[in-house]
């Protein structure tokens, strides 16, 4: 099994997402592939959402805070180059662990791990959110397209929070609409780096790449960094 662990230089959100859109493209049953990348500031909305609902829009147009859709589920997220954004794309069959319900639960788990061997203490609730004191550091989604898993976090290692909680409406008033829009699920919010200042972003990049060789038995892994449009042609396309 050959992990593909692609690590993207560039920080432009709608960039970043229509990436996302195109990996699913390059799996196949013997190599996954693991992203881990950064945006520039930004929303970052799930497929079903609302805009009106869920975003202070005077605050991202008075900030120049670009707001984009996801091709994933899931609530409303704000990141910045403090967030590390984490996608993992496999064929949807077979599953990661027989002992696990579902792949996102198996993957959430691997990442709580590749925490705790930093001696970072988080623990992963029933949503697949990952908590630190009983403050939420990562939240994640999934999509299925194709026959193609995705899976997607958002890790809170510096971001800037005065900023995310002015972006995001914080107790939005849902009113009923003809669509069922999915509703975000709101939680106190920390960073790791204002509880492990020791801690570095790296350190936490290089446990979660272990942690899945680990798993998959292999130090088989390829680095990708500038080298998207000759791997990749098709998403610069």
């Amino acid at each position: 099994m050959k992990l593909l662990v692609l690590k993207t230089p560039s920080t432009n959100p709608s960039f970043n997402l229509a990436l996302e859109t195109k990996l699913g493209n390059y799996v196949h049953e013997d190599q996954f592939i693991l992203r881990l990348w950064h945006n520039s500031p930004s929303i970052i909305m799930g497929r079903f959402q609302n805009l009106a609902f869920e975003v202070n829009q005077d605050f991202t147009q008075k900030h120049h805070i670009p707001v984009i859709k996801r091709h994933t589920g899931g609530g409303t997220v704000y990141h910045d180059e403090g967030t590390l954004n984490i996608s993992f794309f496999k064929p949807h069959r077979p599953r990661l662990s027989q002992n696990d319900h579902k792949d996102s639960d198996f993957i959430t788990k691997k990442l709580v791990v590749a925490l705790n061997k930093l001696d970072i203490q988080a623990k992963r609730d029933e949503r697949n959110s990952i908590y630190l004191n009983d403050h939420k550091i990562l939240g994640s989604a999934v999509a299925l397209t194709n026959h193609i898993f995705c899976y997607h976090a958002s890790l809170l290692f510096n971001t800037n929070l005065e900023h995310l909680k002015s972006a995001i409406n914080w107790m939005p008033v849902y009113q009923k609409t003809d669509k069922p829009y999915v509703k975000s699920h709101r939680s106190q919010v920390t960073n790791i780096s204002n509880h492990y200042p020791q801690i570095r972003l790296g350190d936490i990049t290089a446990s979660i790449i272990q942690t899945l060789e680990d798993y998959f038995k292999t130090d088989d892994h390829q680095f990708l960094a500038n080298s998207i449009e000759s791997k990749f042609p098709a998403v610069t396309n």
